[in-house]
């Protein structure tokens, strides 16, 4: 147990300081002790108080001052109460950014699986899967497309299935690229052969991987199952390529919502023009940085430097997501072009510089306001915020787990999913 009171550390007013991560116990009516890393140390209740509304990253100052204003009988004592403050960071009970932030320096590099290719969900819609393959062959025309391509048919009948063979098949004279189209009878076939060497789980894998009109369920499965052991890239035919870069685009990595940014237009075609064609091959960026630690993959993108102003606000014990060992499971995209809501009102709470597009004229907003053209999703480099976005790369090194077959909201339970399975993984 502690019994030393070191001297007070210099502080200064731009450094940000959050309480460590620990386990508070009552010694009585009067004092408490705070368990962390190995070691205890006893404080009155008031400064336990006081410690425990200093867990977001904020200045000195900020601290002391919400201190006084949750705490009437602190009011006017600024001084003491930071001198107090002072000691608990003097006893590395109070970690400063500059602290967090050192332990994001990445030692070493971590041995990835290989990429066994991109998967992607047909669908019934006459023409989609086409513009899908178009645009990867166009892809690899401007970078390259390393990788097998692997169309998983959905629930579509003999017509649409044929549309598909000749859309593969095109796809493959036009770029060179090995492909596999995966039909009702391939699935079929494979459902059964596993089975034989499960039968006791036929009916469920049988249930878990036949499409299911509506959703990309059984896809998404069949993808993880295929990939197993691998890197791989999972696209809905409706994806749109190539993949551009946010409006708004600046560096920056964040682990809450200001990673994240909207911006409307006055019509689609307005959105995609908006955009700007990345430099570098943006699949196999996102393929790069699954199946490596958060550190390690931060490291790889110059733009990704954790910064103070990364961390303000940011409750640490609170941010899972945010440690330099966590492993980069899977990577994710926004949207751009008609946003359909789940929540008919998002428009009317965005800031009005995010909404200026679609109010930008009477008409504009009358022809867009049910569903809007816009960007949204990240502008800077985020952590932990996939939840509200669409998943792209995974790394299925370890299990990527199954989702319903026939949800309508397939993919956002696999990843609610995944986060539980793996919660030593982030995005």
């Amino acid at each position: 147990m502690s019994t030393s009171t070191p001297a007070p550390i210099t502080i200064d007013s731009t450094t940000l300081y959050a309480a460590v991560d620990g386990r508070m116990a009552s010694l009585g009516t009067d004092e408490a002790v705070l368990f962390h890393d190995g070691r205890s140390q006893v404080m009155t209740r008031d400064v336990a108080h006081a410690f425990g509304m200093c867990r977001a990253f904020l200045p000195m100052p900020a601290h002391v001052q919400r201190i006084m204003d949750a705490m009437p009988t602190l009011k006017g004592q600024g001084a003491a109460v930071q001198r107090v403050l002072q000691v608990l960071a003097g006893q590395g009970l109070m970690q400063t950014d500059a602290q967090f932030i050192a332990r994001f320096a990445s030692n070493g590099e971590t041995r990835q699986t290989p990429v066994s290719g991109v998967f992607v969900a047909a669908s019934a819609k006459a023409g989609e899967l086409q513009a899908m393959l178009d645009a990867l062959v166009a892809h690899a025309k401007r970078y390259s497309l390393a990788w097998p391509v692997y169309v998983i048919e959905g629930a579509v009948d003999a017509a649409g299935e044929v549309e598909h063979a000749q859309a593969v098949a095109e796809f493959v004279r036009n770029s060179g690229i090995k492909a596999v189209h995966l039909t009702r009878a391939r699935i079929e076939n494979l459902i059964g052969t596993i089975s034989s060497a499960l039968p006791s789980h036929g009916n469920v894998l049988r249930w878990l991987l036949t499409p299911v009109s509506g959703s990309t369920g059984a896809a998404r499965n069949l993808a993880a199952l295929l990939a197993a052991g691998t890197r791989m890239v999972f696209l809905d035919a409706d994806t749109t390529l190539p993949i551009l870069g946010h409006p708004q685009a600046a560096e920056g990595v964040f682990a809450d919502a200001r990673a994240m940014a909207v911006q409307t237009f006055d019509g689609p075609d307005s959105v995609r023009a908006a955009g700007a064609m990345l430099k570098v091959d943006p699949l196999q960026a996102h393929l790069d940085a699954c199946g490596v630690s958060l550190a390690q993959a931060m490291a790889r993108e110059p733009d990704a430097t954790l910064k103070p102003e990364s961390l303000q606000g940011v409750v640490p014990v609170r941010a899972a997501w945010l440690k330099p060992d966590n492993r980069v499971a899977f990577t994710a995209l926004g949207w751009a072009g008609h946003v359909p809501a789940r929540d008919p009102n998002w428009v009317f709470k965005l800031d009005p510089a995010a909404r200026a597009g679609l109010t930008a004229t009477r008409e504009t907003y009358l022809d867009n306001y049910r569903i809007p053209s816009a960007w949204v999703g990240p502008s800077r480099f985020g952590i932990g915020q996939a939840h509200q976005l669409q998943p792209l790369a995974f790394d299925v090194s370890q299990i990527l787990p199954c989702t319903l077959p026939d949800a309508p909201r397939a993919m956002e339970l696999q990843v609610a999913l995944l986060r539980l399975a793996h919660p030593d993984s982030t995005d």
